[in-house]
């Protein structure tokens, strides 16, 4: 265990903190995931971003969907998109709902195309959809390794560019309550 994983789980226990940080992936490696919560931001390390590691929120979510999104890299369509279908039918999103982000996979050299764990909140959903309050984020990469998205704001879609999928960046949602 490296030591800030160690110093992070030290610190979740003590309650001083409330992220954490997911099992750091690559093509090597299986999904990760931050469950029932949200992802609160993104480490990249290793050539071309290689290795992605999720940063969890705080908050458990009582979750109604699972889904993956397909694989995207710069090379096609660089932009995964989370999307549910709704059973609280709200006639603004007919085929279906925006969903949050909750973790990653990714296969292909340097871990060059990269799928999204989407999940559904019961409880809430990503306010005005592409509406003034969602925004891009700044890039990450390995040059600039650590993203944190701002509070109360969860992803809802990333994009990447460069060899490999190298620069990623994330358009965040506030988190509104249903």
């Amino acid at each position: 265990m490296s030591i800030a994983k160690l110093v992070s789980s030290v610190l979740m226990a003590l309650g001083f903190c409330g992220s954490a940080l997911a099992q750091a992936i690559s093509e090597e490696t299986p999904p990760t995931t931050c469950g029932n919560r949200l992802v609160a931001g993104i480490t990249c390390t290793g050539r071309y971003c290689d290795n992605i590691e999720a940063i969890c929120g705080a908050g458990r979510r009582e979750l109604y969907d699972i889904r993956w999104s397909s694989f995207v890299s710069e090379e096609g369509e660089a932009v995964a998109q989370c999307n549910v279908p709704n059973p609280y039918e709200r006639g603004d999103w007919p085929a279906g709902e925006p969903a949050f982000i909750s973790g990653f996979s990714c296969k292909g050299r340097y871990c060059d195309n990269i799928a999204l764990e989407c999940v559904a909140l019961k409880d809430a959903f990503p306010a005005t959809l592409g509406g003034p309050s969602c925004q891009w984020t700044s890039w990450v990469s390995e040059e600039t390794p650590t993203l944190r998205f701002p509070p109360g704001f969860g992803a809802i879609s990333m994009a990447c560019r460069g060899n490999y999928c190298d620069d990623k960046r994330f358009l965040v949602c506030p988190i509104a309550p249903r």
